[in-house]
């Protein structure tokens, strides 16, 4: 190859370089152009394709985990209680809880299931004490003690075994071979069938004969129907009385599922009265028994799960927060009957695990109806202004990490809101969700005078996102 050949090679490589750096470094992205309607976003300006702080739903799976306000070592905790504003993060923290944890059968008391239970039990207490003129949450905080709520962890814990069946029916079949003690057997079967719902009456009947008869029916099928129900016919005379003792029994569990129209309800303790006919036996009523206590210990010999109680999302609950008021006491009587005694010693002996998830409200001091804080840690979470920092640049890392096509890199959280400026107005966001809300309500105010401020807020976009944040938040909240 000639000199000439080699210098013009070389000429045409120094060329591309050249090119390559001018168009990778040096040029100046398109989304700089603000004359371009189109790159007038924040998050085209930035480059940014998931943006976190548009993510407002707690039991979204997209949300990223912020670990800096949670306390050393929480998540190894087999129970404990917190407490934290509205939008402070206990559901994210939920989440992650329940996520680390293995060998557990999760009893889940959220706010569909309080609404569920609690309109139970106001409609029956209605019925039963001619309150149709009181206030729902007048009856709760008159009536709701700490036998209602023990109840309602038994009532959860046979809907959670009656809805997990069909998905492990193969799981509890070998629990059922191992099960030899007729009277464990009438135990659970006794639970089983005064606390379930009628709407799993048809998987209540299949669980039945699978733990009596292997799965092979104690009736004929008919129909659509697995099992004929046989109602009430009570051949025996000593299995009248003991149907008669279910019905007591029955009468006093304020949270299970009614109507008015009908006895549905009862054909629960009907089928366990069709197993005691087949097979002549007699069952001593679990009227004084510990219930939980049974179940619990069933599972942990048989299955190897604890069971794990978990109350969270009350502040979501229309009997304790509507749009009229916050019924602070009667939520207040629900958060002590959770705390008594009886159900706390549970989690002192490792029988249950309680991850108890309270809304902070001025006038409810949950510490005090704590009798032993040294055995099940408490948390009072609140987020000063520099966790909150702490947790927006957590993000804006995260968005930062994916950037493309940007016209600047993002910058930190006090850099891209001029903090020093703007203090007094930022300091007023005292929880994650209402952080998220003002990032949105700015980031909204921002786009629409990007072609003046490249998406530098002033005083007044401050301003005006923080009051349209404590609109969105009373409003949704």
């Amino acid at each position: 190859m000639s000199e000439f050949n080699i210098k013009i090679n070389f000429l045409l490589c120094f060329l591309v370089l050249v090119v390559s750096v001018y168009y990778i470094f040096l040029k100046t992205p398109s989304s700089c152009n603000l004359e371009d309607p189109s790159n007038r976003t924040f998050d085209k300006y930035y480059g940014i394709s998931t943006n976190y702080f548009d993510e407002v739903n707690a039991e979204s799976d997209n949300n990223p985990f912020f670990e800096g306000v949670v306390p050393d070592n929480l998540f190894a905790k087999n129970s404990f209680i917190l407490v934290a504003k509205r939008g402070g993060g206990k559901t994210a923290i939920r989440k992650r809880y329940i996520k680390s944890r293995t060998s557990t059968f999760l009893i889940e008391i959220f706010n569909k299931q309080a609404n569920s239970f609690l309109k139970n039990f106001v409609d029956y207490k209605k019925e039963q004490l001619s309150l149709s003129d009181k206030e729902d949450y007048e009856i709760i905080e008159k009536n709701w003690n700490s036998n209602d709520f023990e109840d309602t962890v038994t009532y959860l814990f046979v809907d959670s075994i009656l809805k997990s069946y069909p998905q492990k029916k193969e799981i509890y079949k070998k629990m059922f071979k191992q099960m030899v003690s007729q009277d464990e057997k009438l135990q659970f079967s006794t639970i089983i069938c005064l606390y379930a719902s009628y709407t799993h009456i048809m998987t209540l009947e299949e669980l039945l004969n699978e733990l009596w008869l292997g799965g092979n029916w104690i009736h004929t099928k008919i129909d659509k129907y697995p099992i004929e129900i046989k109602h009430q016919h009570h051949k025996r005379t000593e299995l009248k009385q003991t149907y008669k003792e279910l019905e007591t029994l029955q009468d006093k569990i304020n949270v299970i599922e009614r109507t008015q129209t009908n006895l549905n309800f009862r054909k629960g303790i009907e089928l366990l009265h069709d197993v005691l006919e087949e097979f002549k036996m007699k069952t001593n009523v679990v009227r004084n028994q510990d219930k939980i206590l049974i179940l619990s210990e069933i599972f942990k010999k048989y299955l190897n799960l604890t069971p794990l109680v978990v109350i969270d999302s009350l502040d979501e609950v229309s009997y304790f927060f509507n749009e009229k008021k916050i019924n602070d006491r009667a939520l207040e009587v629900f958060i002590k009957s959770s705390l008594n005694q009886v159900v706390i010693s549970k989690a002192f002996d490792g029988t249950v695990n309680l991850v108890y998830l309270f809304p902070l409200l001025e006038n409810i001091n949950v510490s005090q109806f704590i009798e032993r804080r040294d055995k099940i840690p408490f948390v009072n979470l609140v987020w000063s202004e520099f966790q909150l920092k702490n947790y927006a640049d957590f993000l804006l890392s995260m968005m930062r990490s994916k950037q493309r096509n940007h016209c600047q890199t993002l910058p930190d959280f006090y850099s891209l809101l001029d903090y020093d400026n703007h203090k007094e107005g930022i300091n007023n966001l005292k929880t994650p969700r209402e952080l998220n809300i003002f990032m949105q309500e700015l980031i909204i105010l921002l786009n629409g005078e990007s072609s003046i401020n490249s998406f530098k807020p002033n005083s007044n976009n401050i301003e005006t996102a923080i009051d349209k944040t404590e609109q969105r938040f009373i409003v949704n909240n």
